[in-house]
């Protein structure tokens, strides 16, 4: 098993820097989107619901369900309106992003780590800054990386520029992030 610092060393090394990498989130916990944001989990088993699927993590599922998209204006409005002050910004509980149906890829990549965890997959919660060819990307964004077989897997439940970055995805939404130990252990050195 790796640690969530090898994950982070690893991934800035492959795709993006600046990044958090969460190998749990539990119930309680606060999860930051960007900077003045943050999602409160205030319900794992009820937000899991709609998109438990058996054998598997299901990216069209997930995907499917967030149908209203935060564009700048609207995250300031939906935050700031639904939620409850935390640190320098505002919280909103999952509960609700999910009862609303409003979310991008932070709600979703936080969905699909705690049904990840509920399965018992090895899985860590990724966000930060993306870069294309040794060039940052000025987007924020957020995904998994989930254990699978016996390789590392990003899984882009937003399915944004990590699955065009890093090319074709499988079928479930996997795309394999490092093909051998060799490359993971020049990554983490």
């Amino acid at each position: 098993m790796a640690t969530a610092e090898e994950i982070r060393v690893w991934l800035e090394w492959a795709i993006g820097k600046k990044l958090v990498v969460l190998p749990l989130i539990r119930k309680g916990d606060y999860v930051q989107k960007g900077s003045d944001y943050w999602i409160f989990v205030d319900d794992v088993a009820g937000v899991l619901v709609p998109f438990r699927r058996a054998g598997g993590l299901n990216i069209k599922a997930i995907r499917a369900h967030f149908t209203k998209r935060l564009t700048k204006g609207r995250q300031n409005e939906y935050y700031d309106r639904n939620g409850t002050p935390y640190k320098s910004g505002v919280a909103v509980a999952l509960s609700a992003l999910v009862r609303d149906r409003v979310g991008e890829c932070t709600e979703m990549s936080v969905i699909a780590q705690l049904l990840a965890q509920e399965l018992g997959r090895e899985s860590y919660w990724v966000s930060g800054f993306l870069r294309t060819q040794n060039e940052v990307v000025d987007t924020f964004h957020a995904w998994n990386v989930v254990f699978k077989g016996d390789k590392f897997w990003i899984f882009d439940s937003a399915q944004n520029s990590i699955l065009e970055l890093k090319g074709v995805q499988n079928n479930e939404g996997f795309v394999e992030l490092v093909t051998d130990s060799e490359t993971l252990k020049y990554a983490l050195n």
